[in-house]
């Protein structure tokens, strides 16, 4: 899902892998109706991106490869 027009919180948090990563989105179950979550996996600092898997390898933002604009 693009968050870029959504009015929800979840728009801010961040794609990251590895040591990036401080935070993991479950589904849970409220009143039978399933929602998703996100948890920090360890301590996150003021200042600080949440940061989660998307679980998608082929984003753009992870290519290594520079494109340079004359």
């Amino acid at each position: 899902m693009d968050g870029t027009f959504s009015k929800r919180k979840g728009r801010y948090i961040n794609d990251g892998i590895g040591k990036e990563q401080n935070a993991v989105m479950k589904m849970i179950e409220v009143n039978n109706r399933p929602h998703l979550a996100v948890f920090a996996t360890r301590k996150i600092l003021k200042g600080e991106e949440i940061r989660y898997d998307y679980g998608v390898t082929n984003l753009p933002w992870r290519s290594k490869t520079i494109y340079r604009v004359s």
